[in-house]
């Protein structure tokens, strides 16, 4: 093992993106203005119990540090096959490894991983892990903010009238070098540290230690490239979108963004229509003021308003307040690309999500990307496309959760009507609406396929949606929103639900007997046990250890049971949002399909990589794979078969699978 942990020059404007601005790692690392400071290095050599505290040692000059990696190419390999890298937030390090030193490891750990497998509702940086685990603590990284081995000029700042002649950044000192030292070598110390500790709890380690590294080799050797014709068109739509928005309010785009001045517009508009503009107001810290947030039912209300004037004055607003993400989204999607050669490197976080499923990362979120609302949105897939000579073959799990949910629950009606691949959605709106659906054709009469499809979409809704104990007004939400448009009133609502728990009684039982053995282990410490392999087990460092039937573990840290009016009640504690969150027998549900259904998707796309087929994404249930043109249809047959095997511990669950051979992301 060898850990590595690069340190880097920034600024007050040269620096990576966090909350706030900034550059995403591939631009960082490749700009003009990128330097490397040092590196600090622990190289085990092989020992079991190796002495990192003096072993350690910081690196710094570029000659000095091509030197020492040279050194280890020659004791591990030009690849280092010999030996594995670890380092904290990897991705960072290893793109520094390739792209400044031209060395690929090809084996890698991310401690940063390891700590999101081991609980990812809870910050992860080195400072964060370091504390939890009871380690010396990391240093503090602003006092080295500018320091710098090259001749740099910066504008001075401040509000002295007259040009400002650039200045000489001063170069940095001996004692300052042996601070970064300090500093560095503490850095890989912890990660050793952590790396020893975090690895034994990592639970199936065989495949996610290959999933952490494939990962991160999306992002380092990426395949995926960018029509940046296509971009440009998107800005400028983007940018037409906002103008038509304002030029129909007859404002200002400023009268628009400002709080106060948009609130006096809203007033009057709300007065002219004869309704009250106090019903739309919130209490925030500084007194009150408009309830326009997402998350405000108020909002709704606005943007459906029977006043044109209303309406116009949100959908001004809304223009101008998220387009210009959608436009920053696509710029630096382009910019990204330019910096890596046209290839778009591919930013996914492993276990972003507490099922282990990945999350977006680099401000691209590709995990993310629109289908189902604006065109202009939708159309940001279709910037993605395959290199020259290659094809993209896109391939999903059909109605997985769904698939899965039938299965894990016993609820083998259901499982067969899936292996028997009868029209399950069609057959429940049926028993809703008490009149055949069937699917849509494409060549019939347009208003009778119009309505067969709003029926089929209704019973996706009663099937996709209602498995996990979705609630009426849920109900009513999720399906007249997109992309269903069912238009349905409360009492259907109603009908779905109890439609669904009376069709699907294995299930609703399942919610009841999850909650009950989640509480058991929680509130006496014991194991115990439900079918098909669901686990439930306590740590000394863990409330619930829930262990799936593929055999990889979830993790609930802090919970606690509370008495209501119903019996005890889950709360589960989120550090990220700073709350406790109410869990029960529909969310633990959910949490273990959508884990399990993750390692359907994770297994399938290595077996894939192993008879040769490249993942190029890896998004919720689907798999893109870059596919030369002449092989691409013989992929998309070994795709589909390989999602719809069925591993050896879900043996009756009936996976099915469907793909396209493309040269777009979008517009399948």
């Amino acid at each position: 093992m060898v850990v590595i942990d690069f340190e880097s020059y920034f600024d007050d404007d040269f620096k990576m993106a966090g909350k706030g601005d900034g550059l995403s790692t591939i631009e960082y690392v490749t700009h003009h203005d990128y330097e490397t400071l040092g590196v600090s290095v622990f190289d085990t050599c092989g020992e079991n119990f190796p002495d990192y505290e003096n072993k350690t040692q910081f690196i710094y000059s570029e000659e000095r540090i091509v030197s020492h990696f040279r050194h280890l190419q020659s004791k591990y390999g030009e690849d280092f096959a010999g030996c594995t890298i670890v380092a904290q937030n990897a991705r960072f390090d290893l793109t520094v490894l390739l792209k400044r030193y031209g060395i690929k490891p090809r084996y890698h750990i991310d401690t940063l991983a390891l700590a999101r497998a081991w609980n990812s509702r809870c910050n992860n940086d080195l400072e964060a892990i370091t504390k939890r685990l009871g380690l010396p603590a990391k240093g503090d990284t602003g006092e080295f903010r500018g320091l710098t081995f090259r001749s740099r000029f910066k504008k001075p700042k401040g509000r002295k009238k007259g040009p400002k002649l650039p200045v000489q950044v001063p170069l940095i000192t001996p004692e300052q070098i042996e601070k970064l030292a300090t500093y560095a070598n503490n850095d890989a110390m912890r990660e050793w540290e952590a790396f020893t500790i975090l690895l034994p709890r990592l639970s199936r380690p065989e495949l996610e230690l290959w999933l952490h590294q494939h990962t991160i080799e999306l992002f380092l050797c990426p395949t995926l490239e960018v029509d940046y014709a296509k971009g440009d068109e998107l800005c400028k739509l983007m940018e037409s979108e906002i103008e038509k928005a304002i030029s129909a309010t007859g404002l200002t785009r400023d009268d628009l963004s400002g709080n106060i001045s948009f609130e006096k517009e809203m007033v009057q508009a709300l007065t002219e229509a004869a309704d009250d503009p106090s019903a739309y107001f919130k209490e925030g810290k500084k007194g009150k003021l408009l309830a326009i947030a997402k998350d405000d039912n108020e909002r709704k209300f606005l943007e459906g308003h029977a006043s044109e004037r209303v309406r116009l004055l949100m959908a001004g607003r809304e223009a101008i307040k998220s387009w210009p993400l959608h436009i920053a989204r696509v710029q630096r999607i382009m910019r990204m690309a330019r910096c890596n050669g046209g290839k778009l490197p591919v930013p996914l976080k492993s276990h972003g999500a507490h099922t282990g499923r990945d999350s977006g990362g680099e401000k691209i979120n590709l995990q993310n990307l629109g289908n189902r609302g604006h065109k202009l949105v939708n159309a940001v897939r279709e910037m993605i496309i395959a290199p020259p000579g290659h094809k993209l073959v896109i391939v999903d799990a059909a109605a997985v959760e769904a698939r899965g949910l039938a299965w894990i629950a016993g609820q083998w009606d259901l499982v067969k009507k899936f292996c028997d691949n009868a029209e399950v959605y069609c057959g429940f709106a049926s028993k809703v609406l008490g009149l055949p659906v069937r699917k849509p054709k494409k060549n019939g009469i347009l208003a009778i396929e119009a309505m067969h499809k709003r029926h089929r979409n209704l019973g996706k809704v009663g099937v996709l949606g209602c498995g996990y104990g979705m609630g009426t007004a849920r109900i009513l939400e999720y399906a007249n929103g997109q992309p269903y448009y069912c238009d349905i009133d409360y009492a259907m609502a109603e009908k779905i639900r109890d439609t669904y728990r009376a069709e699907n009684p294995a299930i609703t039982q399942f919610w009841k007997d999850i909650e009950r053995a989640f509480i058991y282990t929680a509130k006496y410490g014991k194991p115990c046990e439900m079918p098909r392999g669901l686990k439930f087990h306590q740590t000394h460092d863990c409330d619930v250890v829930l262990t799936l039937p593929s055999n990889r573990e979830l993790h609930y840290h802090k919970v606690k049971l509370v008495d209501d009016d119903y019996g005890e009640k889950i709360e589960v504690y989120n550090e990220l949002e700073h709350c406790w969150g109410h869990v029960w027998g529909g969310h633990l549900t959910e949490n273990v399909v959508q884990a399990f259904c993750r390692d359907f998707l994770m297994e399938s796309c290595f077996r894939l990589e192993q008879m040769g087929h490249h993942t190029a994404l890896r998004v919720h249930d689907e798999l893109v794979i870059v596919s030369p043109e002449d092989r691409a249809e013989q992929c998309l047959m070994d795709t589909i078969t390989e999602m719809s095997r069925r591993p050896l511990w879900a043996q009756e669950c009936p996976l099915s699978a469907e793909g396209v051979v493309t040269t777009r992301y979008g517009g399948h």
